[in-house]
């Protein structure tokens, strides 16, 4: 199954870069997705959204 940057909320940016905006605070969330692995900028502001953004990602 593939699943869309925007069916999670995320805007694509580019091949492999894309971004959120997280709810309540003003910030942005990046994510660059390589080959075999990923990169996560900026993870929340708990644990809870971390985790979120993680299963996302």
């Amino acid at each position: 199954m593939t699943v869309t940057w925007e069916e999670l909320g995320w805007e694509r940016l580019a091949e492999g870069v894309g971004r959120v905006r997280l709810p309540v605070w003003d910030c942005t969330v990046g994510l660059v997705v390589g080959a075999g692995s990923a990169l996560l900028v900026d993870a929340g502001s708990s644990l809870a959204e971390g985790a979120r953004l993680r299963a996302q990602a």
